[in-house]
């Protein structure tokens, strides 16, 4: 597993071009639990949880970084994965 601030949208928007294939090239065979859209976010995150292929995704949800009040309490938004462990392959 592999998360952090990787100010990268995915699937790409107005990034460079080459700057989201090295993206995808790192993390080629890798599932990217933070695609998209999330629940509560207006638009995709920039922060990540990637995920190889022994964890599966059972959840994953986000709090904005603007408040109710529409107060802005952060620069990012927050992000929660629940993830599962596969079952061992023989």
């Amino acid at each position: 597993m592999a998360l952090g601030d990787f100010n990268q949208r995915v699937p790409r928007l107005k990034q460079p071009q080459h700057v989201f294939d090295e993206l995808m090239r790192t993390f080629d065979g890798w599932q990217f639990a933070t695609q998209g859209q999330i629940h509560d976010v207006d638009y995709p995150v920039i922060d990540h949880v990637v995920l190889d292929n022994r964890l599966q995704i059972d959840a994953v949800w986000a709090w904005s970084r603007v408040a109710e009040t529409g107060e802005v309490i952060s620069d990012h938004d927050g992000i929660a994965v629940r993830v599962r462990l596969d079952s061992p392959r023989n």
